[in-house]
């Protein structure tokens, strides 16, 4: 990779870094670096203005820059910049930039209620930022070509969620919790209500949102991805399971979360669309898993023959599985170290037949557990890769694990 080597980072908001130098035309540095001396921390708008000039702008244009700077120094707010002298360029700067690039392109419905802001349009985040990208293909600003990432822009995910250039703006969305109930000893099931969860498709289980819920000292905003597991559309409701364990916010917030308390949803996300020809399924996964695989129990054909192997902290959880005509359930006990869920999800990946007849395989759950189950059938069963679905729920070490598969 040379010097376009990423560079792991200690710090939480920003975990990649990469060479400014090497990274950014000359223009793209500039404007990152006015944007950094924008910031309160590093106030500098003499010389942040300087740059923007040089680039082109006029005095109200860099008053829009200004605007957008003050949003990303919000408690709330979910992005953030590097220092003016440092010479790298961070995970959220590049979403900014592809931002700048592909906004412009968007178009969204303004007489939509899904996509008003607030009584001032105008200072909202997804205005301001419009507005600036605009300003930029105005100047003919050049940027350097980059891929649209995998698992789309999550700059900003709190307020604004684009999951592809070619798609419209949504906002995230508030809902009420109005109901929290134990499923399991480490599982329970919350259900929340007031927002239409558009595009909704029961044949595509494993749909996923992001729940934002307010940090400990409420100044901020914590997001992580969440199987939606039911979605009643008559009543704007749906639920999503949580394991509870020792460590997590999510997990600690799924526990004590009341009724009346309020949090926000991003737009609606992923699925799998399997073949509907399929004599067979094996399906193999963690708790984790369990709320997109009893999701798919529920809308497969009930002639498909399905076999679960699952990883469980106890038998207890095995309540909350759907039952199906042709199913069969494999499970074993969770033990406590490092590599148990690899361990453990081999074995039985190791142990399981495959059946003869037209089928596919679909594993999830801890990250590398999933990687190397997905490499066994693929490497030592020769089983052909476009009929393994897997993913990465989570990642051991990693408090929120982003893995691309999802989308």
């Amino acid at each position: 990779m040379g010097t376009e080597q990423k560079i792991q980072t200690k710090t939480a908001n920003v975990r990649e870094i990469w060479p400014l130098q090497s990274y950014c035309s000359r223009n793209e540095r500039k404007l990152l670096t006015a944007l950094r001396h924008m910031s309160e921390r590093h106030k500098n708008l003499m010389y942040a203005t300087a740059q923007l000039e040089q680039i082109g702008l006029s005095h109200d244009e860099i008053s829009h820059f200004e605007k957008l700077v003050s949003i990303f120094d919000q408690p709330q707010t979910d992005i953030r910049l590097l220092g003016p002298k440092s010479a790298f360029i961070a995970n959220d700067e590049i979403e900014l930039l592809l931002g700048f690039w592909h906004l412009p392109r968007l178009k969204p419905k303004s007489d939509s209620e899904e996509d008003k802001v607030g009584p001032d349009s105008s200072d909202s985040f997804v205005a301001v930022l419009l507005r600036c990208a605009e300003i930029l293909r105005n100047i003919d600003f050049t940027f350097r070509s980059r891929p649209w990432p995998a698992n789309g822009l999550r700059i900003m995910s709190h307020c604004c969620d684009v999951q592809d250039p070619g798609e419209r703006i949504i906002l995230s969305n508030p809902v009420t919790v109005v109901g929290n109930t134990i499923l399991a000893p480490n599982m329970c099931r919350v259900t929340l209500q007031g927002h239409s969860l558009s595009g909704f498709d029961e044949t595509r289980p494993g749909q996923w949102v992001k729940l934002f819920v307010p940090s400990a000292n409420g100044r901020s905003l914590i997001g992580r991805a969440y199987t939606v597991r039911q979605y009643r559309p008559e009543l704007q409701e749906f639920d999503i399971d949580f394991v509870l364990h020792d460590r997590g916010f999510h997990s600690h917030w799924a526990a004590a979360t009341q009724k009346g308390d309020v949090v926000s949803v991003s737009q609606l996300r992923g699925g799998y669309a399997f073949p509907t020809d399929l004599d067979w399924i094996l399906i193999l996964g963690d708790e984790s898993a369990l709320p997109a695989i009893s999701s798919m129990i529920e809308h497969s054909s009930k002639t498909l023959s399905i076999h679960v192997f699952l990883e469980l902290n106890s038998q207890e959880c095995l309540s909350i599985v759907p039952t199906s005509p042709k199913l069969k359930v494999t499970w074993v006990q969770k033990v406590k170290g490092r590599s148990s869920s690899r361990r453990n999800l081999l074995a039985m990946a190791r142990k399981a037949e495959i059946p003869a007849g037209e089928g596919h395989i679909w594993v999830a759950g801890e990250a590398g557990a999933a990687t190397a189950v997905k490499q066994h059938f693929s490497d030592e069963r020769t089983f052909p890769l476009s009929r393994i679905a897997s993913a990465g729920y989570w990642k051991r070490g990693v408090r929120d694990h982003k893995d691309e598969t999802l989308i």
